[in-house]
This record gives structure tokens, C-alpha cells and sequence, in this order.
């Protein structure tokens, strides 16, 4: 048995390492918050100054310093530091790859995390083929390859959800240090990196569980009083010793306008009709989105077993509410990508007892969708080829002219 979990690692890793870290350094700035991340990580070495964010002369606090200090860090080991003044160093040898390898790292943890962890409570083959599956799918990919926060809020959402997990699915064991503590440091981590999205999924999840619980022993197993305390140890001290002015400008920018502003009303022109996630499903889960509807009929005939009840607890409600928000955009709902692949893995696990429902009528309908975007991004892939790549004649033979 250890012989084939060491396999596995391996495969995981070699895949991960294929998909995520490739092309990372010749890929141009693919978003202007990249641009706008990395030219304040930049600054931060450059000024000396590691407690402001600012872009240029003006401060830019829509997100918490996490993700600064990590793509900081990560220019500081990579690149050339020069000091020019007693407070002034210049970064010299730069390249944006430099600081995208914070996303493509955290994606590679990511994977392994969702195979070590999820092998706990879910089993082995379940997590394996997860992992696989969550590797391959178009978004995950392509924010690894991106220098924003969300490939690290991926890596603590599976850190902190999946030990949830162990708390709710093994009832019968008690709380463990490594539990609790890779529960509440993630959600005090994830708090300087993304701000409350994460706690705010997870308060969701335990809402839904524990509402719906009989037994709530496991809940109070998670001691959600000392969480709290390490969550504020971990994310008071930064915000306490940034000035006045800048805690005003963060609490506006980030709290009011970022997250509240983005529940209200639509921001930034990301507006979207009610179902624009689900139908974002079949194009940013590809390939594995052709099996979205036999999921969804797998949860309502095993909603009752309990590692199947998590998984919709996680995804369903979360779901529904980024629906409801007005602004959206397609990684909003990349943190419940792990719970999908988790329950994919689990039906291809058992695949002679659920090849049913890839059979059924229900599904067909999913099929034919499938056909409808992977044409879309067959067809778009190559017209973005034709217009921006510098292949500009290939014929249908595959000759290059």
C-alpha cells in the first residue's frame, strides 16, 4: 500500500509540475491586477517598506499584505536586489515569472494537499483521482500560471475544509492538534491573503452542517472559541501596526467597496445574469465538466452519507449565494472546485456500481452541452492562435508554411 501512495505522489506531482510551471516565464501580463500585484510586491523591496501596500503613489488595500509578502519573498530569492540609498534598493534581473511562481508553487501544494488530506477522510483512490481531476481543469490551470491570491486561497480553502471534514465525517475520534491547528492557522492565513471569503465558505458549510446534525459533538471538538483567538492573532497585528490613514483607507477599499460593494451592486462591469456560474462550470471545469450532471444526480441519491452530505454542504449553498451576488466572475467559485473533484473521484472510485449514471437521459443533456463548449473553445483557441500567435499559416495537414 505505501509502494502505490508513493506512485501516485509521484504521477500528481509530474502532472503538476507539467501543467502549473510550464510557460510561466514567456507568458506576457495575462490581467491588470497581476500587473498591479506585482508591481507592488516590487515596491515593497524597493521602498524597504513591508507594511504599506501601495501601487505607485497611492494605496492599494482592496486585498489583505499576505499575497504582497509571499511575492515579495519569492523576488527576493529569485531576482537581484540592489541598494541604492539607505532606504532605497532597486530590483534588478526581474521577470514576471518571478513572482507568478507563488501561484504555481501553491497549486502544486494544492494538488498534493488534495490527495494527502482528502486520503483521511475520503479515501485513497477517491483523493487520487480528485487530485487528477482538479489539476486538469482549465481554471485551476490558469490562475497557477496568474500572479493574483487565488491559486494560495485554493491551497488553504482544501487545507481548511478538508479538516473540517475530519471533524464532521470521523465523529468517533477525538480533535487532534494538527487538526485544529491546520483549521484555524489556514483561516487566520487565508484572512491576510483574500480577506473573509474564506471564513465566510466555511461559516456557510458548518451553518448547513450543523443545522442539519444530530449529533453536534463535533462541532465543539473544532473549540471554535480558541479558532477565533488564533484567526485575530494572526490577522489583527498587521492591520494594528499600519497607520490610521492607511487602516481608514483599507477598511473602505477592501470591506466597503471590495466585498459589501460587490454583494449590492455590480462592480467593475462583472454584472451577470442568475446561472452564469453554472453554465462557467461547463467551460472552466473542462475537461471533467462532461460528468457535471451525473454529480449532481450522485448527490441526490447518496445525500445521506455523511462524506456526500459534506460535499454538497460545501458546494450548494455557497453556490447558490455567489449566484445571488450581482458581481461575478468566474473564480468566484473556484474555491468549490476541491469539493467537485472530490465527489467525481468518489463516483469514478466506484464506477461498476455508478456507471448508471452516465447512461441516463439526465445526463445526455449534459452531453450535449459538453459538445457545445468544447467546440466553442476548440474554435476560439484557434482563432486566438491565428490572430495573436506566430503560427499564421497552418493548413488542415498540419504543414507549416
Amino acid at each position: 500500500m505505501k509502494y502505490y501512495k508513493t506512485k501516485e505522489l509521484f504521477i500528481l506531482i509530474l502532472l503538476s509540475l507539467t501543467l502549473f510551471f510550464s510557460s510561466i516565464n514567456s507568458l506576457p501580463v495575462l490581467d491588470r491586477d497581476e500587473a498591479r500585484y506585482a508591481q507592488s510586491s516590487k515596491q515593497m523591496i524597493e521602498k524597504n517598506n513591508y507594511l504599506s501596500i501601495k501601487f505607485q503613489d497611492e494605496y492599494r488595500s482592496k486585498k489583505p499584505i499576505g499575497i504582497y509578502w509571499l511575492q515579495a519573498t519569492s523576488v527576493r530569492l529569485l531576482a537581484t536586489i540592489k541598494q541604492k540609498t539607505t532606504t532605497q534598493y532597486e530590483v534588478t534581473k526581474d521577470s514576471i515569472w518571478k513572482y507568478r511562481i507563488i501561484s504555481s508553487i501553491a497549486a502544486l501544494l494544492s494538488i498534493i494537499l488534495l490527495y494527502k488530506l482528502g486520503s483521511r477522510v475520503f479515501g485513497n483512490i477517491e483523493s487520487f483521482y480528485g487530485a487528477i481531476i482538479m489539476s486538469c481543469s482549465l481554471l485551476f490551470i490558469a490562475e497557477a500560471h496568474i500572479a493574483k491570491t487565488d491559486s494560495v486561497l485554493i491551497m488553504l480553502t482544501i487545507i481548511v475544509m478538508l479538516s473540517l471534514a475530519n471533524f464532521y465525517i470521523k465523529r468517533d475520534i477525538e480533535s487532534n492538534i494538527f487538526n485544529l491547528l491546520c483549521l484555524w492557522v489556514g483561516l487566520g492565513i487565508s484572512f491576510l491573503v483574500k480577506g473573509p471569503i474564506l471564513l465566510i465558505i466555511f461559516a456557510i458549510t458548518v451553518l448547513i452542517l450543523y443545522l442539519f446534525s444530530k449529533d453536534k459533538k463535533w462541532f465543539y471538538k473544532t473549540k471554535p472559541i480558541i479558532g477565533i483567538l488564533i484567526i485575530a492573532l494572526i490577522s489583527l497585528p498587521w492591520f494594528l501596526s499600519i497607520s490610521v490613514e492607511e487602516q481608514k483607507n483599507f477598511l473602505n477599499e477592501s470591506i466597503i467597496n471590495d466585498f459589501f460593494g460587490k454583494i449590492i451592486e455590480v462592480k467593475e462591469n462583472h454584472g451577470a445574469f442568475p446561472g452564469f456560474h453554472f453554465l462557467g462550470l461547463w467551460i472552466f471545469f473542462f475537461p471533467f465538466s462532461l460528468f457535471l450532471l451525473p454529480i449532481i444526480y450522485y448527490f441526490k441519491k447518496h445525500y445521506k452519507e455523511k462524506k456526500i452530505f459534506f460535499l454538497i454542504a460545501w458546494i450548494l449553498p455557497n453556490f447558490l449565494i455567489m449566484e445571488l451576488i450581482p458581481t461575478k466572475l468566474p473564480h468566484y467559485v473556484l474555491p468549490l472546485y476541491p469539493a467537485i473533484s472530490l465527489a467525481l473521484g468518489t463516483i469514478l472510485k466506484h464506477y461498476k456500481i455508478n456507471k448508471y449514471l452516465f447512461t441516463l437521459k439526465f445526463t445526455y443533456f449534459g452531453y450535449f452541452i459538453y459538445f457545445l463548449i468544447s467546440n466553442f473553445i476548440i474554435f476560439s483557441l484557434y482563432f486566438a492562435l491565428k490572430e495573436y500567435g506566430i503560427i499564421t499559416n497552418f493548413n488542415i495537414l498540419g504543414n507549416i508554411d
